[in-house]
């Protein structure tokens, strides 16, 4: 059963809470909610989509100026003509904004490109399945079918 702490934490003393953070901490509980920045300052967050499967939907942060310029310029088209996909460093765990997944784009270490080798493609899922195995060999990710779906957050 997950328990959302964030609620709880803001109740408790801060006081308490110095002694409870270091525990939630260990066990890898966050608070990064959609209006929580979960990056550097300056940081927005971005959902893609799979245009083939489109419950499949992933999240990004970047404060790069550059990437968030693109990604701008691709959510001004309409959602079939945008054709950039993510290319990034990938890490353990979900960052704070990358939830169900147990992976996550690297804040501010990936780009959207039009072109990337096969080897880093797949779906979500599929790297969610085959996650330790991924990491052992690579550590970038390029989900061709991914597109930028909608900001998520303005941090």
């Amino acid at each position: 059963m997950l328990v959302n702490v964030c609620p709880i934490l803001k109740s408790v003393s801060m006081r308490s809470s110095r002694f409870l953070l270091p525990f939630l901490l260990l066990l890898g509980i966050g608070c990064g909610g959609d209006g929580d920045p979960v990056g550097p300052p300056g940081s927005r967050t971005f959902q893609f989509v799979m245009r083939h499967r489109p419950e499949l939907t992933f999240r990004a942060v970047t404060s790069d100026p550059e990437v968030i310029s693109d990604v701008e310029a691709q959510l001004v088209l309409p959602a079939g003509e945008r054709t950039m996909h993510l290319n990034g460093a990938i890490a353990r765990g979900n960052g704070g904004h990358n939830a169900p997944w147990s992976w996550h784009f690297s804040p501010g270490q990936w780009t959207l490109e039009e072109v990337s080798a096969e080897v880093c493609d797949g779906s979500p899922d599929w790297l969610e399945e085959n996650l330790e195995e991924f990491l052992a060999q690579l550590d970038f990710y390029c989900p061709w079918d991914a597109i930028v779906d909608r900001e998520v957050s303005g941090t």
